[in-house]
């Protein structure tokens, strides 16, 4: 059986069961819609759940890419880069922008060949090294943030377990809005607690699989 697909409606009617607020008395049904929203983003911000691959053809000699130029405009953050060398699919070394160019983007001009790592560079641009001396494919592995919810009948991109922070954090902005701290943060705990459970539980990801691999150590 599929997880259930979690609804706006259906936030919406959790929103109002943890907050006692049926009728929409002291805030309005707009309201509770924007706040559902950002629940969403700050989820997708800490679980990480919300991602996609995106497949480029990079440019010959061009070693800086921003989240744009991979055709995504909710893309937040790469968590993995690959190069398809013939039937092959590499991993790149992840490095600190610092790093990359003390180990392998040290020359300028910028020597060419299949880049082997990457390093994130402010909030949205990504560089690669050596730089690409083909027009290689690689892919992206994307975290993204979620496309908001605007009709009742708008479904989330994650199903369950991953729906359970929304309404909580959708909760402590409202007792925020009421200038009711305390059960403010009695909220964020237990959306906390929900991404915790959604994801302490599953498989782990390994940072780098080739963590022998001493060719740039």
């Amino acid at each position: 059986m599929a997880p259930p697909q979690v609804l706006l409606s259906d936030y919406l009617q959790s929103l109002r069961d943890i907050l006692h607020e049926q009728n929409d008395n002291f805030a309005s049904q707009a309201a509770k819609i924007r706040w559902i929203n950002r629940g969403l983003l700050m989820r997708d911000i800490v679980t990480k759940y919300n991602r996609v691959l995106k497949s480029v053809a990079v440019t010959i000699g061009v070693d800086n890419y921003t989240f744009t130029t991979l055709g995504d405009a909710n893309i937040f953050d790469v968590i993995g880069v690959y190069v398809l060398y013939g039937n092959l699919r590499l991993l790149l070394e992840p490095f600190s922008f610092s790093m990359l160019n003390v180990k392998v983007r040290q020359y300028q001009p910028l020597f060419q060949s299949c880049p082997a790592g990457w390093a994130r560079y402010g909030p949205n641009t990504i560089y690669i090294a050596p730089a690409p001396s083909q027009a290689f494919t690689m892919e992206f592995d994307c975290a993204k943030y979620s496309t908001p919810l605007a009709l009742l009948t708008d479904a989330d991109t994650l199903p369950y377990p991953y729906t359970e922070p929304v309404p909580y954090y959708a909760a402590y902005l409202f007792k925020l809005n009421e200038r009711q701290n305390d059960e403010a943060q009695d909220f964020l705990d237990s959306f906390w607690m929900a991404c915790a459970v959604a994801t302490g539980e599953r498989t782990g990801a390994l940072r780098n699989a080739y963590a022998g691999d001493r060719r740039f150590a």
